[in-house]
Order: structure tokens, then C-alpha cells, then sequence
């Protein structure tokens, strides 16, 4: 649990770069101050043309290879690549316009390098106030361990009618 201090330290690191509302500043303090520091996080602004990233956490950070700073003003796209599923792309940015949550698996790279690859388990969800959208959180989850581990298998070990 996070102390006082430590949400306040959090809280006050938003960047002057993001370009928000009072409100959206207001509700992004409240939002950043009640999220878990130990989980990866993405905030980008839904107000904004092309969802530019507003805020991010530290478990971002080292999962996807950039800092705050470099991420601030960005599109998330900046950890997709070459292998990333246009179809999972695609569902994404059909949840995103029709301003609905969705959870996907895809391929991202940190630091946006085709040779550091992860498999990212993603959800997506609109912050809504006051009836307006203000922002997508997303949250990530690096898959790849598990991956690693299906893909080694042989389809008899995890497939249930092999058995």
C-alpha cells in the first residue's frame, strides 16, 4: 500500500507536456493517486487527436522500454512492429471508436526494437466523467513466459481431447 507521500510524489510527476484540461488534470491526480505502483499502466488522452500518452508507471517503463518522458505526447503504438497483428490492431482501434473496453494479446517490442519482442496481454477501458471521455487507461501484462511455454509444448500436451 502506497504511503501518503508516495501518492503524492505520483500524483505530482504529470507532465506539463500532456496537454489537458483542468479537468482532465483533476480526475488524471485523482486516477494516478488510486492506481497500484507495483502495475503497468498506460494513460493516454481520449480528448486528444490520436490518444497521446499522458501518464505511465514505472512497471510500463521497464516493460516497454521507455520512460515517462520519452512516452509523454506519444501514441502506445510506439511499442508495436512489424509482427504485430494488423487484426488485433484493428479490433483495438474498433473498441477505441465505439469508446468500449477490449482485451487483446498481441506482440509489442520495447523500446520499439524488432530484436526485444514480448507478448502483452492488454486491457483497454475508457475513464468516463461526467458523461464525457476523458481518457483510456490500459493495462499491461507481459505474456511472454507463457507463450514461451504453450509454444513448446506439443499439441497432445495441452491439447484436452489428445488425451
Amino acid at each position: 500500500m502506497d504511503s501518503p507521500s508516495r501518492k503524492r510524489e505520483r500524483e505530482s510527476v504529470l507532465s506539463e507536456e500532456a496537454q489537458l484540461c483542468p479537468t482532465q488534470r483533476k480526475v488524471l491526480r485523482r486516477l494516478v493517486g488510486s492506481l497500484d505502483e507495483n502495475t503497468s499502466v498506460v494513460i493516454t488522452n481520449a480528448m486528444q487527436r490520436d490518444n497521446p500518452i499522458v501518464y505511465v508507471t514505472k512497471p510500463w517503463e521497464s516493460m516497454c522500454g521507455f520512460s515517462y518522458r520519452q512516452a509523454v505526447g506519444r501514441n502506445p503504438r510506439l511499442t508495436q512492429g512489424a509482427k504485430s497483428d494488423p487484426a488485433v490492431i484493428k479490433l483495438m482501434s474498433g473498441a477505441l471508436a465505439q469508446q468500449q473496453p477490449c482485451k487483446v494479446m498481441m506482440l509489442n517490442y520495447r523500446s520499439g526494437h524488432e530484436d526485444r519482442p514480448f507478448y502483452n496481454m492488454l486491457s483497454i477501458s475508457p475513464v468516463v466523467h461526467s458523461g464525457q471521455l476523458l481518457f483510456y487507461l490500459a493495462n499491461l501484462q507481459d505474456y511472454s513466459y507463457h507463450m514461451s511455454r504453450l509454444v513448446s509444448l506439443s499439441p497432445s500436451q495441452f491439447c484436452r481431447t489428445a488425451q
